[in-house]
């Protein structure tokens, strides 16, 4: 519990001498109700701070949430597809987080595709600025060298360059949100087939 949670509380103590470590395990990896009201609770407390806030509300879900693994592995994505909320704003930070609390604890392929077609992710990496015939290499930079195989990897600049080649077309658009309620437009990934170079390239 202190490894793969954020401490032991009695309950969960209980739970796991009771069934053992590889059931409480098991029982982290579907989101469960109550998971869901912890999140939805910091959300509801803590509304008019999520512009500015994600922290606060990260911390709210852990101290409450009965999926503790589930939180501490969403926080380790945020890390490790990591962006900065002074140039992608804290609305987009907040969002993204909860894309990584959706993907739960998903395979490896689904987790990048989660980062790479997050807007925070595309705006903090410049990519919706790479288009057919001017290409911006920072998302495919750090594709390969901090989101898979390192910095020692085996790429060299053909392959970074050949790999932005695959990634453009990928951009953000912003919308309106559909209840109109909300004070901000939402960034939204998209693909635009105009931006794209359809070449074939070689990585690796």
């Amino acid at each position: 519990l202190n490894r793969m949670g954020f401490g032991p509380d009695p309950h969960e103590l209980a739970e796991v001498l009771v069934h053992g470590e590889r059931a409480w395990i098991d029982g982290q990896m579907t989101e469960s109700p109550g998971h869901r009201v912890a999140r939805g609770r910091a959300r509801t407390e803590l509304g008019a701070a999520i512009p500015y806030g994600a922290a606060q509300l990260t911390l709210q879900i852990a101290l409450s949430t009965d999926q503790p693994l589930r939180e501490r592995f969403a926080l380790f994505l945020d890390n490790h597809f990591n962006t900065w909320g002074g140039k992608t704003g804290m609305p987009s930070e907040w969002g993204d987080h909860l894309r990584y609390q959706d993907a739960g604890l998903a395979p490896f392929g689904e987790l990048l595709r989660t980062a790479i077609s997050s807007p925070v992710m595309l705006v903090y990496l410049d990519q919706q600025k790479s288009f057919r015939g001017r290409l911006n290499e920072n998302l495919a930079r750090e594709l390969l060298e901090l989101h898979t195989v390192g910095v020692n990897g085996g790429y060299g600049q053909d392959d970074v360059t050949a790999l932005a080649g695959l990634l453009c077309g990928l951009t953000v658009g912003e919308e309106a949100p559909p209840d109109g309620a909300a004070q901000y437009l939402s960034r939204v990934f998209r693909f635009a087939p105009d931006l794209a170079d359809s070449s074939a390239q070689r990585v690796f």
